[in-house]
């Protein structure tokens, strides 16, 4: 269903192009994840919801994919994609 989104995630992670806020970096490292991990979650996993963000109306995504070598373990994440 959201092919095209994960597509677009995708090839900004192969072309290092994948703009992640501070507060999304903090939001991570409170969880004990990292950058690599949500990019890791992007490339082997899929787009199984999209949600719409109350304060500023922009969709987020929620992947379900496999961590990096941190974890192992599925898990979901809400990406924005950029501009």
């Amino acid at each position: 269903m959201f092919e095209r989104i994960l597509k677009q995630f995708r090839e900004r992670i192969r072309a290092a192009q994948l703009v992640v806020t501070l507060h999304a970096v903090e939001e991570l490292e409170d969880e004990g994840l990292s950058v690599l991990d949500v990019e890791q979650a992007i490339l082997t996993g899929r787009i199984i919801r999209r949600q719409k963000d109350a304060d500023t109306g922009e969709w987020k995504y929620l992947v379900n994919g496999q961590y990096a070598v941190t974890r192992r373990s599925c898990g979901c994440r809400q990406i924005e994609p950029n501009r």
